[in-house]
């Protein structure tokens, strides 16, 4: 008997769901020293949990374009400081200063955005940001995945 309700205990077990479990990556995938900027149109905006991105088709000095990702955060935080879901379309021509990952991969965390209309909107890593002045985008360099350099 003893046996048996082992047996059944261990089935419930295996067979129960299992919710799943995501952790939250840390701020160590974004260099926070280090700042680049592109100029694109932009794909798309994700307004998204746990985190938003925008998506900004970026050309490079070979000709192709490059899409690049931009992480922002949560749309709570982002209503916050002044996003809205529709603050950026698909086709706007947009400015983006931001951290890099250090994997070098187009992608990265937004620092800022310069907006067709002049607007500039903030994401939450200038929080963090402790590199050169980036209050003008003109000054900042572009990656160099982009071959600009």
């Amino acid at each position: 008997m003893k046996k048996q309700s082992l047996l059944i205990a261990a089935f419930l077990l295996l067979t129960c769901p299992i919710p799943r479990v995501e952790a939250h990556h840390s701020i160590v995938e974004f260099d926070y020293t280090v700042a680049y900027a592109v100029t694109g149109k932009v794909k798309e905006l994700q307004w998204t949990n746990p985190h938003s991105w925008v998506q900004v088709l970026v050309p490079a000095a070979n000709g192709e374009t490059i899409e690049f990702g931009f992480e922002l955060g949560a749309p709570v935080f982002n209503i916050r400081l002044g996003w809205r879901k529709d603050s950026i379309v698909p086709g706007d021509e947009v400015t983006v200063v931001y951290c890099p990952s250090k994997n070098g991969s187009p992608r990265g965390t937004l620092l800022f955005v310069h907006l067709p209309s002049g607007e500039v909107l903030s994401g939450v890593a200038p929080r963090i940001y402790s590199g050169p002045s980036v209050e003008d985008p003109a000054t900042v360099p572009a990656p160099p995945l982009l071959g600009r350099n």
